[in-house]
């Protein structure tokens, strides 16, 4: 998975698809919490800590995460009392090229074609700024160095 793909698919699948911002929350902690876990098809993560990084009840949790399975943006695989898995359904996946078992996601708007491809040299500046603060970029601070990039060019800000 792309961090940056994801995001610009979530937000450009929000504009025919709108959301809580409880749920919209959800989704993003689960896409980094895949991140600082390496990008697995099926990550773990409890309840607890979700609840504790949204700062919502266990019941709202559920009640937001089956929002997000119904609409085919995540899988959830509980564990008994243990963390449940979760997989995250790819924006940068077409539909032609996933397995049998999923159902495919309808693609309601297509999204720019701009927005889905990055960069080659504001993706340079995006991982020099990961690695640099060892943290995934938030996407004020993609929007931010993509505008620095245009407007300096990828040498001055890299520097």
């Amino acid at each position: 998975m792309n961090y940056l793909k994801e995001m610009n698919g979530f937000m450009n699948w929000l504009e025919t698809n709108p959301l809580s911002a409880t749920t919209q929350a959800l989704w993003f902690h689960l896409l980094h919490i895949n991140n600082k876990a390496g990008w697995r098809e099926w990550f773990t993560t409890s309840n607890t800590t979700l609840q504790a990084k949204i700062e919502i009840s266990e019941n709202t949790l559920i009640k937001h995460r089956k929002m997000l399975i119904d609409l085919k943006r995540i899988e959830y695989k509980p564990q008994g009392r243990k963390a449940g898995q979760y997989r995250l359904i790819s924006f940068e996946t077409p539909v032609s090229e996933q397995e049998p078992s999923e159902k495919p996601v309808p693609e309601l708007a297509p999204a720019p074609q701009e927005t889905q491809e990055v960069d080659p040299k504001m993706k340079n500046a995006f991982e020099l700024f990961e690695n640099k603060v060892a943290r995934s970029i938030g996407s004020i601070e993609a929007q931010r160095i993509g505008y620095m990039v245009d407007d300096y060019g990828e040498e001055k800000v890299m520097e």
